[in-house]
């Protein structure tokens, strides 16, 4: 697995979505590299870090990219005094955790009937039969720009989009990861997951560990019911910024100031 770190202190670990990798927390991590440790991984198959042999349909779920990141903290010695910035997924090890930051964050299973008809079909058609197709044997640029773009304000540069579509310009199983991350969490299926999610929803609704809820502004997926669950969780702050699901392209400097103040109270001098 790869990773990226700067800094020295106790650990900040920044988390991406899919099909992101450690490159969104670019223009985020040096707000906090003068206070911390910070460290963002590419997951299992994603970004710079090595695909699984024996890739299939039953590879890289939730659970298996859990196993993996989870090994890897270990490696590094990021067992304790963790503050976890999240989008997309997160929020495990409780007791190694001292701080949690997340962002447009999945505080419930996605349902279709509740999504717009022109993305519902998408959807159903890449949890379906159509999703090999789709996602592992289109054009690269679809994935990126449908994935990534779609849920970004501003036009993403050349150089940009090439740095996300890299890892996948070859079709085929080095393209599984990201299916096998959107089929994770639609309509109750798989059930596992849904029984994650609505643990780890309730434990944030009731521990009163330091939170920092940066909020999308007009959002991508924390809006509405999600985000009033997201917000009733006790011992939050809450920022407002500009963007969409994939707020670090829209808004790094207003996210790393607003980490950074929050960790600041955190960890007083």
């Amino acid at each position: 697995m790869a990773y990226v770190e700067a800094g020295r202190g106790d650990p900040i670990v920044f988390l991406h979505g899919n099909p992101t990798s450690s490159y969104i927390w670019r223009n985020i991590m040096p707000h906090l590299a003068g206070q911390a440790r910070v460290i963002a991984p590419d997951l299992i198959g994603i970004g710079d870090s090595d695909k699984l042999a024996g890739s299939g349909p039953d590879r890289y779920t939730f659970v298996e990219h859990r196993e993996y990141l989870d090994e890897l903290l270990l490696q590094l010695g990021v067992t304790g005094n963790v503050t976890l910035v999240a989008q997309d997924w997160g929020k495990r090890h409780p007791e190694a955790t001292r701080g949690i930051v997340h962002m447009e964050s999945i505080v419930m299973g996605q349902s279709t009937t509740e999504m717009p008809p022109s993305r519902r079909q998408y959807v159903l058609d890449f949890i379906g039969a159509k999703g090999e197709a789709m996602m592992m044997m289109g054009a690269t640029s679809s994935v990126v720009e449908t994935s990534i773009a779609h849920f970004t304000l501003r036009e993403l540069s050349e150089e940009e989009c090439a740095e996300y579509r890299r890892p996948y310009l070859t079709p085929g199983e080095g393209r599984r990861p990201l299916l096998s991350w959107a089929r994770q969490q639609v309509d109750g299926e798989p059930a596992d997951v849904g029984d994650i999610i609505s643990a780890y929803t309730a434990w944030l609704g009731a521990t009163n560990m330091p939170k920092l809820l940066i909020n999308a502004e007009p959002g991508g997926l924390l809006t509405g019911e999600r985000l009033a669950l997201a917000r009733s969780w006790p011992n939050q702050s809450e920022v407002t910024v500009k963007g969409l699901h994939n707020i670090q392209e829209n808004s790094p400097d207003e996210i790393g100031q607003a980490i950074s103040a929050w960790y600041n109270e955190l960890t007083p001098s």
